[in-house]
């Protein structure tokens, strides 16, 4: 059985960067909507590039994970 902690300061850290302002543009790139800052339910990190709607699904229901970090395996794939 796994047993989650809910930290107090980092709710109250998370909550103070929701109205973070990001900026658009960066030199002369910039994204086609202004980004924002998102505070989720409860995130996690893959160790793997999850392009599998099945298994986001198991992750979501299993481990009620509303949001997956899968970038820093895609970027040890390149």
């Amino acid at each position: 059985i796994i047993k989650l902690l809910r930290l107090p300061y980092v709710d109250a850290y998370s909550n103070k960067k929701q109205d973070t302002k990001l900026p658009q543009c960066v030199n002369t790139t910039c994204l086609p909507r202004p980004p924002k800052v998102t505070i989720v339910d409860r995130g996690v990190s893959a160790s793997v590039f999850v392009d599998n709607v099945a298994y986001r699904t198991f992750l979501r229901t299993k481990f009620n994970a509303t949001a997956i970090e899968m970038e820093s395996a895609a970027v040890a794939l390149v």
